[in-house]
């Protein structure tokens, strides 16, 4: 799962990284943004932990300047499991909510998408090997204690 997931994750913060500014200038100015657009960015804003559905607040956040920066250099592991629920709840599951037809209402959001799903993606891999990595790092300890005796 992680040798999909990650590549899956560095792809689509490449993709991230290549948003014209000029698709994202067109979603800071969105009065009323198509439906796609607005969950998107509320995705995206709820992610980095600024929930809110209101797309005045939305417009707040994605009109920072390190905007872009912020969800390239974004933690996967600071998602906590409500957030990764509510995400995959609220957003992910959504019908007729998909890369496509995100992209296709905005140039600019399609990226984002790719993001915050692989993102979700990623920090799930994440979560269910923690617990394998952990007991390989405590026998490779109990390994290397038995070597040295």
């Amino acid at each position: 799962e992680l040798s999909v997931a990650e590549p899956a994750l560095l792809a689509a913060k490449q993709s991230v990284q290549s948003i014209k500014k000029t698709h994202l200038d067109e979603v800071r100015s969105l009065a009323k943004p198509p439906k796609n657009v607005q969950l998107t960015m509320e995705m995206v804003s709820a992610m980095l932990g600024e929930a809110s559905s209101d797309w005045n607040d939305i417009r707040k956040v994605i009109r920072k300047e390190d905007f872009i920066s912020t969800v390239v250099n974004f933690d996967p592991l600071s998602l906590t499991a409500k957030q990764i629920k509510m995400v995959e709840d609220n957003y992910l599951s959504t019908e007729g909510f998909d890369y496509n037809s995100v992209d296709r209402a905005s140039k600019a959001c399609g990226p984002l998408y790719s993001w915050a799903s692989s993102q979700i993606l990623y920090a799930t891999v994440l979560r269910k090997i923690k617990p394998l990595r952990e007991e390989v790092d405590a026998l490779q300890t109990q390994s290397s204690a038995l070597t040295i005796q």
